[in-house]
């Protein structure tokens, strides 16, 4: 593991003016106790205006705190490829177990990190968990990005996955319905599909085409198409239509899996009922019109598993 540091800035709006810095740390940044706030304040891990400061210190407006925080960042696979490039955009192949995106305890060891040391600043078109393999659409510009992600936003992008999962899987299959939290879960990110409407106020249309390629030992190849692009939609879907993911800690066989990973705490007999290390997930196909000249770009990539 690396020993990474991070410097997170905010600058005080006028409606936090007056308020105590452990205050404005606990309302907003809910992730720590007061009581932890004042403790890294004391620490220094908290500095105002560059200067370490005091709890009962009472902010004003556009001064700024900053929360410089040091953890230890897993390492990850790093072996991304190039699959094209022009002057506009790139497409990557992104390995499993990578997370795109800084977040949680991943900052350096992301592809968007790798991406920016190698060609400065760029925007991702798409997004892919962090154990999902496959093809991503990298924007080199601003400009690029917008028309990409219009085209992204209209269904203009036709994106497809091969997926491994548990059972005998019908030949044809299209689920067409709703996302929504899973309310029976342990896990609050974890959401479940239903071809009926929910009774919760948070749901989103989904809508995802299945075909069978193989069935071999109990496990189905499937190519998988999207129509809609919402969170863990194949995932989700599949775990609900009774096919979990082959290698899928939190819509696989049981939520323990993903609870004793996230405290790395999975033992030998855990990966063994799991298969793979990763989930069975690989965005292989990416079709599109180009950007600029309006070429169709088509690109795909073999089965992984």
């Amino acid at each position: 593991m690396n020993i990474t540091t991070r410097e997170i800035t905010t600058i005080i709006e006028s409606k936090y003016n007056g308020i105590r810095i452990d205050l404005f740390l606990t309302e907003k940044f809910t992730y720590h106790s007061r009581n932890q706030w004042q403790k890294a304040i004391k620490n220094a891990d908290i500095l105002l205006n560059n200067k370490k400061t005091r709890p009962s210190r009472k902010l004003q407006t556009g001064e700024k705190v900053a929360y410089v925080a040091n953890y230890e960042e897993h390492e990850v696979n790093k072996n991304w490829s190039l699959v094209y490039e022009d002057k506009e955009f790139l497409l990557v192949n992104k390995p499993p177990n990578l997370p795109c995106h800084p977040a949680g305890p991943f900052f350096h060891n992301t592809l968007w990190a790798l991406l920016v040391e190698k060609y400065g600043k760029i925007y991702m078109i798409n997004r892919l968990d962090r154990e999902t393999s496959g093809l991503m659409l990298i924007a080199k510009s601003a400009s690029c990005a917008k028309k990409l992600s219009e085209l992204l936003q209209n269904n203009s992008i036709k994106k497809q996955y091969y997926c491994l999962v548990h059972g005998k899987f019908p030949e044809k299959l299209s689920a067409n319905g709703y996302l929504s939290n899973d309310i029976n879960s342990q896990v609050l990110k974890k959401r479940v599909y239903t071809d009926n409407l929910p009774m919760h106020i948070k749901n989103e249309t989904s809508e995802t085409h299945f075909e069978l390629l193989e069935y071999k030992n109990d496990k189905s190849l499937l190519k998988v198409t999207l129509k809609t692009g919402r969170l863990h939609q194949i995932r989700a879907t599949l775990f609900s239509l009774g096919y979990p993911v082959v290698g899928d800690k939190l819509y696989g066989l049981d939520d323990s899996f993903f609870l004793k990973f996230s405290k790395n705490e999975l033992t030998d007999t855990d990966k063994s009922l799991l298969i793979l290390d990763r989930q069975a997930l690989q965005a292989y196909h990416l079709s599109f019109p180009h950007p600029t000249t309006k070429k169709n770009i088509s690109f795909s990539l073999e089965c992984e598993f």
